[in-house]
């Protein structure tokens, strides 16, 4: 069983107004599946996405089937993981980055020496 992998924008709905029946929690949160919610599944969204290694949540609880409860927290210990991994990635890159820019600028170092000394290595007849 996979959830589908398009990614749809958050929709951010008032309750105000609405039927009880439009936000029954006892089914199923994924919108293909109203079968009734056996297991509470918390999602820790990370609250931002920069370059720090600690970072702060916000929990969110929904309830799921017992059919797409583990894929659920499967793909929630996925998304933190990426998260807690994000700051070692571009602690990493920024390394390559400064290493490369260090052997660019000893490279022109040398062909810059090798340009003067083989201009003035060079005797007119």
């Amino acid at each position: 069983m996979t959830l589908p992998c398009e990614s749809t924008p958050a929709r951010v709905s008032v309750r105000d107004g609405l039927p009880d029946a439009a936000h029954d929690v006892r089914r199923c949160q994924l919108p293909s599946c109203r079968a009734l919610a056996r297991r509470r599944i918390e999602i820790e969204l990370p609250a931002a996405w920069e370059a720090s290694a600690t970072y702060t949540v916000l929990t969110v609880a929904v309830g799921a089937c017992f059919e797409h409860a583990p894929e659920l927290e499967r793909r929630v210990a996925a998304m933190l993981e990426a998260r807690a991994d994000l700051y070692n990635l571009l602690t990493i890159v920024d390394g390559a980055v400064r290493v490369e820019a260090e052997l660019r600028a000893r490279l022109d170092l040398l062909a810059g020496s090798a340009a003067r000394s083989g201009a003035c290595g060079r005797r007119r007849r």
